[in-house]
């Protein structure tokens, strides 16, 4: 497996450089062709830094191109435009965060914390408003 020895040669190298972005492409696409089926799973996109979600981007349009490759990406909303127009065949669901779920998670995790009841119940109005972008 090319993989294999391009690793080896990196560690050789004492681990300084990486692949360049062709070679990168060469061996995703390479591991990607080895097997049956592929998943990607790409979460929190939204949280990229600003100037690498182009070359990302990029780079999953070059694997997708393989058959037997899968995409999932989550991100928030503002994002989501920009992989629709990259993606233009992929599907998109919304998922909003609930109240009591909200609720459930922090009622758990504030419990164990010496808190007053006042101040627990602050905090939990807070992130919920907070989830809705409020």
């Amino acid at each position: 497996m090319r993989i294999q020895s391009e690793y080896d040669s990196w560690r050789k190298g004492g681990c300084k450089l990486r692949p360049s972005d062709t070679r990168f492409l060469e061996l995703l696409s390479e591991i990607v062709s080895e097997f049956g089926k592929v998943f990607v799973i790409l979460d929190a996109f939204d949280e990229t830094k600003k100037e690498e979600r182009g070359k990302i981007v990029e780079y999953l349009k070059v694997v997708c191109n393989a058959s037997n490759l899968s995409l999932f990406i989550t991100t928030r909303s503002p994002l989501v435009g920009l992989l629709k127009e990259n993606f233009p065949e992929s599907k998109d669901l919304e998922i909003t965060a609930q109240d009591n779920d909200i609720g459930n998670y922090l009622s758990e995790k504030l419990s164990a914390e010496l808190l007053h009841d006042k101040l627990r119940e602050q905090i939990s109005t807070t992130l919920k408003a907070g989830a809705h972008g409020k």
